[in-house]
């Protein structure tokens, strides 16, 4: 009996779901469960997982913030966005940098430009790419406005 198939190794928190191109997925969790995921991808392919990027989009209409994690599986030459969503008022999330490590820029980034707060996180700081003079700003959140000066 071979290992699982990634859709078996994941239907306990969802879906998985193929985009058009060949060996893309996605799958749709709850914030709670990114944690999981990770440690369960991470142990079901020896450690053998690149995070390639965590873009987080604004659904200002909704009042979400979806956070979308792209995780290139190596043994299997499969990428896979893991989704989830947070409240734009309340955009916390957990960390996952103590699990792959190169969250750390990622997570920098996402808090700077959109003012998600990854908890767990020792290294979030502002300004961290912007200017001084937008420490205090989001500049990436769709309802963003420069200040006049």
């Amino acid at each position: 009996m071979g290992a699982p198939s990634l859709s078996e190794l994941l239907r306990e928190f969802g879906e998985l779901k193929p985009y058009k191109r060949v060996n893309r997925y996605y799958i749709n969790i709850d914030s709670s469960q990114l944690r999981s995921v990770i440690k369960k991808l991470k142990e079901a392919y020896n450690g053998e997982i690149y995070l390639s990027s965590i873009t987080p989009v604004d659904y200002i209409k909704d009042g979400v913030i979806e956070v979308n994690y792209e995780i290139q599986i190596l043994p299997i030459n499969t990428l896979i966005v893991l989704k989830t969503k947070i409240p734009r008022d309340n955009a916390v999330i957990d960390s996952i940098v103590d699990i792959l490590p190169g969250a750390k820029v990622l997570e920098q980034e996402a808090h700077d430009l959109m003012g998600i707060s990854f908890n767990g996180n020792p290294y979030l700081r502002k300004p961290f790419l912007l200017p001084e003079e937008l420490a205090e700003e989001t500049p990436l959140r769709k309802d963003w406005k420069p200040k006049t000066r």
